[in-house]
């Protein structure tokens, strides 16, 4: 039996308006971003909810996030989410292409992301990962 479309919609809704994404506990963290990653067509329906979640990635709760497992976790569902978001037909309501990369640009200037060290600490990663797994 599976889930009637307006549960799952009603799910999200709790998800992103409660902000479980500030919880305290890195697994609680990482849950509700994979979920978003999973159920990003939620977006299309309600796109007010979007900003909000774009915010979450790129902020303290995902990429900034202190713990290494989360910060390249977020990374790799942020750019999952951004290729849904890229090819999606109606590019969530944003009226162009243009239009979306000002609003992503706006978004990551305003939070002042700095992303070499978040890339720098990615490499560390793989490196200690292919060491470990040689």
């Amino acid at each position: 039996m599976f889930p009637q479309p307006h549960a799952l919609r009603n799910m999200m809704r709790v998800l992103v308006l409660n902000d479980l994404s500030s919880h305290s506990h890195s697994a609680v963290k990482l849950m509700y971003f994979e979920t978003v990653v999973r159920y990003e067509k939620f977006f299309l329906i309600e796109p007010q909810h979007l900003e909000g979640v774009l915010a979450a990635f790129v902020d303290h709760r995902g990429i900034r996030n202190p713990n290494v497992k989360v910060q390249s976790r977020c990374t790799y569902l942020f750019s999952r989410f951004l290729k849904c978001v890229r090819y999606n037909p109606l590019n969530f309501c944003l009226k162009s292409k243009y239009k979306y990369f000002v609003f992503l640009t706006g978004l990551v200037n305003r939070l002042q992301i700095q992303l070499i060290p978040i890339l720098i600490n990615i490499s560390i990663i793989s490196a200690k990962f292919s060491l470990i797994h040689s």
